[in-house]
């Protein structure tokens, strides 16, 4: 059975230094890249919404992303894209019927 030490020969921790911003391009800093929400409800089915509406957008190869806790049920489920797919995600979803509850709106 291999020790310890030959577990970790090779590895490199990555460094923790800051990123230089003058070394980034200009489509690294832009804000059409953040992930905006599309979808925040919170019930019994938002989950299982949560889940087809990503399903749906990455079908589409829109990418997205999903938050929430299966552990704590009493908090909401988001789905979020990148702002600059916004637009196209939220016809998509249109187009498909995809119910999207309006802010304040939860089952």
């Amino acid at each position: 059975m291999p020790n310890q030490s030959e577990f970790t020969t090779g590895f490199e921790m990555p460094s923790a230094e800051p990123v230089n911003e003058d070394e980034l391009t200009e489509e690294g800093l832009s804000h059409d890249l953040d992930f905006v929400p599309i979808y925040n409800d919170q019930g019994i089915e938002a989950e299982m919404e949560a889940i087809s509406i990503q399903s749906l957008l990455e079908a589409n190869d829109i990418p997205c992303t999903v938050v929430g806790s299966q552990q704590i049920p009493s908090l909401p489920f988001e789905v979020r894209v990148p702002k600059s797919r916004m637009r196209e995600a939220l016809r998509l979803l249109k187009d498909m019927g995809q119910a999207l509850p309006a802010e304040g709106e939860g089952t």
